[in-house]
């Protein structure tokens, strides 16, 4: 996902750096996920720990997922909460009731990452977090767990990842769970570990420059299809967010972007800043379409606009609407400085 990571597997020339076995006695365990019928058209969103009370989750009616990000996984397989809260996971049953999405938690993540080589090196530890995150999920009602290992690096890597998730399908699988994996379309996986997973989450986003183009779109979706992932299984990803064509470690996210700038719907280009305008955003769901893909996927939910153009109401409803959305919740104290850890400091995923 990140150009950062590229260069570390020496994928690409130096850019600026930028984005239990079972619950405690007396737990009231949420209903066991029951299996659902796949949506026609995917449309999942991310949604990071620090957006939850920003974002009203009763309203994404027409999203088909939300993934709730991040676990950090550790070497031994037991899982660190890394800022998800049981009253996080409670706001996501609240609003799949509401809205009828599906919920996954990813494992993983930019800086996230560190636990997963030893951890799916060894066969106790594999065992172990399955057995914990399966606890987490019954407990929190959870569909589908989603690996977002940032990234294999060595050989053993590449073919423990594809264990790792072979695994992971055939133990979830079993107890009517998903699994996919966020992937980017540069990254060498094995045609096996792709073939195990239920959903494959591409990163078509965070490249040099033009970050996201609707060309480079088009070419990852062509990669992952050479490298034999079966294209029902493929989510596009989009980015709600801009990177500065100077210093692309600068991001701003589209309600930033909309609200200072005022691009046109067909603009992708304002105040120094490469984004997804409405009409490219438009441009790649119609393009998912028009490969047979699974749908589409967004990092990520809480920057998109409360008011003008909402990127998601583009690809929920298929075209452009620049009607007035609901006002967000109010910030919490200190969750401006956490956002914009997440968009300039440090990577954005």
């Amino acid at each position: 996902m990140l150009v950062s990571a590229m260069l570390a597997v020496g994928l690409i020339g130096a850019p600026q750096a930028p984005g239990p076995s079972g619950p405690p006695p007396g737990t009231i365990l949420a209903p066991r996920p029951r299996p659902q019928e796949e949506p026609a058209f995917t449309i999942a969103g991310y949604m990071p720990s620090w957006r939850f009370g920003q974002v009203d989750l009763s309203r994404l009616k027409g999203v088909t997922d939300v993934i709730a990000f991040s676990l950090r996984p550790d070497a031994d397989g037991a899982l660190d909460p890394n800022g998800l809260t049981s009253n996080h996971f409670a706001q996501l049953r609240q609003g799949k009731r509401t809205a009828g999405f599906r919920t996954w938690i990813s494992i993983g993540g930019w800086g996230l990452s560190e636990g997963f080589p030893a951890l799916a090196a060894s066969p106790k530890a594999r065992q172990a977090f399955f057995d914990e995150a399966n606890a987490l999920m019954r407990r929190e009602g959870i569909d589908g767990i989603d690996f977002d290992w940032e990234y294999p690096r060595t050989p053993a890597d590449f073919k423990n990842f594809t264990t790792l998730v072979t695994e992971a399908k055939a133990y979830f699988s079993r107890r009517g769970r998903l699994v996919g994996a966020a992937l980017p379309a540069w990254l060498n996986v094995e045609p096996a570990a792709l073939k195990a997973l239920d959903r494959i989450f591409i990163m078509s986003y965070d490249y040099p420059e033009r970050h996201s183009t609707l060309e480079q779109a088009r070419t990852d979706i062509d990669a992952m299809i050479a490298r034999g992932a079966p294209p029902e299984r493929l989510v596009l990803g989009i980015p709600f967010y801009g990177r500065n064509l100077t210093t692309w470690s600068s991001a701003l996210g589209w309600a930033d972007i909309s609200s200072r700038f005022s691009p046109k719907p067909e603009v992708d280009e304002a105040g120094g800043y490469f984004f997804n305008g409405p009409a490219t955003v438009l441009a790649k769901r119609n393009l998912a379409r028009e490969r047979k893909i699974a749908g589409v996927m967004v990092w990520e939910l809480g920057h998109d606009a409360p008011t003008g153009i909402s990127l998601m109401q583009v690809l929920i409803q298929g075209r452009i609407d620049p009607r007035p959305l609901p006002r967000p919740a109010p910030r919490r104290p200190g969750s401006q400085i956490r956002e914009n850890r997440a968009t300039a400091a440090t990577p954005i995923r």
